[in-house]
């Protein structure tokens, strides 16, 4: 069983599961001031299982590392702007909840998998457990007993565990990996009128314009006079389906879709967009399809991630579903008005 922990250590379910099993011996506690935790002993109760307040301390002070890490300059504000302390907490209460279904399903951490696991992430290969290092380790780094360190390692143990049991069955086809290979790969390119939506009659002249496109005028005949200040004929260049915004036009979901729905036998959309203040009229100029010769090349990476996706939405939706038919209280200093 050990080693099956081992080959997962750096696989998606410690991903998914929050970084449960990150240990680092340099932080300090409190990146906030103050008693967060009031006068109430934990920072939340599941089921009658309690997360402690050093616990939570010591999650947030990983988390809020890591951060760090990868947005140098981080602060304290930010974190608490963002809700950095019910993230955290939530993902406690998740991994509680998986761990409570573990155990109800008959699963357990023997001690001496625990023991294997602490050697190999403490100490490493090669060199000896030393109980004085340990306890010391554990006082100064997670302000607890062994007892109360194990129990929470146990844990988590317990909780990739029920994940990687809920998830066996996921998988991904054949089918679904060509389609998302043709739906990364194809590109399209616009030509766009973009009509002032504030200009006078500027409703009544877009539809006339859409008009105009259906009947097959190509955009350089198109009548602007009257309306060449609030009208402008654009080009997007090429973009992909799963961009974010639409060159020369903004941010527009509804766009994107329509957009790759175009063909180059039927290349006018139905519909006129309103993004910002505009009306926009769109046209498909050209579209690119992938070569299907080198879908070989990126089968492997692309249904890798697909199922990397697919299992951390089931992941999602389960401990959504365990949140709903749970008893959790939360500590109310400690999330505020936050709580979930």
């Amino acid at each position: 069983m050990l080693s099956v922990m081992r080959r997962s250590a750096n696989s998606w379910l410690l991903v998914l599961l929050f970084a449960a099993i990150i240990f680092v011996f340099a932080f300090n506690f409190g990146p906030w001031a103050g008693n967060v935790g009031g006068g109430v002993s934990y920072a939340a109760d599941v089921n009658g299982r309690v997360i402690t307040l050093p616990e939570f301390q010591a999650a947030y002070s990983r988390q809020f590392q890591t951060i760090q890490s990868y947005r140098p300059g981080y602060t304290n504000e930010q974190a608490e702007k963002e809700g950095l302390r019910k993230i955290v907490l939530e993902q406690l209460v998740s991994k509680q909840l998986l761990a409570n279904l573990a155990r109800d399903h008959g699963l357990s951490v023997s001690d001496s998998e625990l023991a294997a696991f602490i050697q190999e992430r403490l100490f490493g290969e090669g060199r000896a457990f030393d109980r004085e290092t340990y306890r010391r380790l554990i006082n100064s780094n997670f302000q607890s007993t062994e007892a109360q360190f194990e129990a929470q390692l146990r844990r988590d143990l317990l909780a990739e565990r029920m994940a990687s049991l809920l998830a066996t069955g996921v998988n991904i086809s054949n089918e679904e990996v060509s389609s998302t290979f043709v739906s990364r790969k194809t590109r399209v390119s616009l030509d766009v009128i973009r009509i002032d939506a504030s200009a006078k009659d500027s409703q009544k002249y877009s539809k006339a314009l859409l008009a105009d496109l259906k009947k097959g005028i190509p955009f350089p005949k198109l009548n602007l006079k009257g309306h060449e200040k609030a009208a402008k004929i654009l080009a997007t260049g090429f973009f992909r389906q799963d961009s974010r915004f639409i060159p020369e036009v903004g941010q527009s979901p509804d766009m994107i879709r329509a957009a790759f729905a175009l063909s180059l036998e039927h290349p006018v959309s139905d519909t006129i967009f309103e993004i910002d203040n505009a009306y926009f009229l769109i046209k498909l100029k050209d579209k690119e399809v992938p070569d299907m010769k080198k879908f070989a090349e990126e089968q492997a990476s692309i249904k890798s991630s697909l199922l990397m996706m697919r299992k951390k939405q089931l992941m999602e939706n389960y401990v959504a579903y365990l949140k709903k038919k749970a008893s959790i209280k939360y500590n109310e200093q400690l999330v505020g008005a936050e709580k979930a």
